[in-house]
């Protein structure tokens, strides 16, 4: 993936990796070496709204990594403000009679950060 990245940038087009920021592949010294080209931007989800599927007024906060060459991403770096709760992403929650495992639920971006 870091050779395909490297491509792509040096025909002028631009790539993003996006893993938990506690991610190993962070350490992958291909990825380390395209910093040469890149930048990193790191946001908590929980700034995105991003909440276990059974409750509103709690926040899941899965600090997320983007390595990207992508100027316009450099907007979504935004840490948590810690003026809200946070619903540890473990396990699954009951939702209208129905079980959801909370860290599926978690692998789809809340909409704020979509937009």
């Amino acid at each position: 993936m870091a050779e395909h990245c490297l491509c792509q940038h040096l025909v002028g087009g631009f790539f993003t990796i996006e893993n938990p920021q506690s991610s190993y592949v962070w350490l992958y010294k291909p990825f380390q070496s395209l910093l040469e080209h890149a930048f990193e931007v790191v946001f908590d989800q929980c700034m995105y709204g991003l909440h276990p599927p059974h409750c509103s007024d709690l926040y899941i906060k899965k600090p997320t990594k983007l390595l990207t060459n992508y100027p316009g991403l450099r907007g979504l770096a935004i840490r948590c403000n810690k003026t809200h709760e946070h619903y540890t992403c473990l396990g699954d929650v009951l939702v209208d009679g129905k079980r959801v495992k909370l860290c599926e639920h978690a692998s789809m971006y809340p909409q704020p950060l979509c937009a």
